[in-house]
């Protein structure tokens, strides 16, 4: 498990059951105990209790998957292209590529790779179609996408945490101060925390708004808008 600090936490009488050569690998990156025993930890050996917590990480997949099979049953389209190295992608995503800020602005990089770059815009504005020369981007179109069926501010807000992804990728080419300091505000990360946990928070809420695009999906017959 994963303390408040970020760090791992493991009893040493686990890794003194490790090989030899793992235990000095753990050996060399060990430091004083700081930020206490991980929930993980605590829930697993000290009280025996199955551990409730999930990581967003293992639902990514799933409900990209989830998202492109109920749009083709509900609207005859696809929501993602499903490129050939998304996969690849996807298995490289977690909150400890993020020990530090560079590999924050990294991992935004490839989380809005996997969403953002494989939206398949053409096909939903088979479904909202715009305005006549009008261009709409990706999350243009997923949120007036979602505009038709909830408020225009709704749609926006479920939103942010991809554009605030797909701002911070672009972090290597020096955005300003402050448009970083607002891109993190859209995906609600608390910045005094540990880089290992702001990954985490990045993770959460694209998995968990994808989640909240997928429920939208799956009701779209029953869901009317109200004028």
């Amino acid at each position: 498990g994963m303390n408040d600090l970020g760090l791992i936490t493991v009893y040493a009488k686990d890794i003194g059951n490790l090989p030899l050569w793992q235990q000095q690998i753990w050996a060399g990156y060990n430091i004083s105990p700081e930020g206490g025993i991980s929930k993980e930890l605590h829930a697993s050996q000290v009280k025996a209790e199955p551990v409730s917590s999930l990581a967003p990480e293992a639902f990514i997949e799933r409900v990209i998957n989830e998202i492109n099979e109920t749009t083709k049953k509900q609207l005859s389209i696809t929501f993602f292209r499903g490129h050939n190295s998304i996969n690849d992608i996807i298995n490289s995503i977690n909150r400890f590529r993020s020990v530090d800020e560079k590999g924050l602005f990294s991992l935004a990089k490839d989380i809005a790779r996997i969403i953002v770059d494989d939206i398949d815009v053409e096909s939903l504005q088979k479904i909202v179609i715009p305005p006549k020369n009008t261009k709409w981007g990706s999350l243009k179109t997923i949120e007036n996408f979602l505009a038709l069926k909830i408020p225009q501010e709704e749609a926006r807000k479920i939103l942010s945490p991809f554009v605030g992804v797909y701002e911070l990728r672009h972090s290597d080419a020096h955005l300003p101060s402050g448009n970083i300091g607002n891109s993190f505000i859209l995906i609600e990360i608390d910045r005094s925390l540990p880089s290992v946990i702001q990954g985490y928070q990045m993770i959460f809420a694209c998995v968990d708004n994808l989640h909240v695009i997928l429920r939208i999906i799956e009701k779209w017959n029953e869901i009317t808008k109200e004028k």
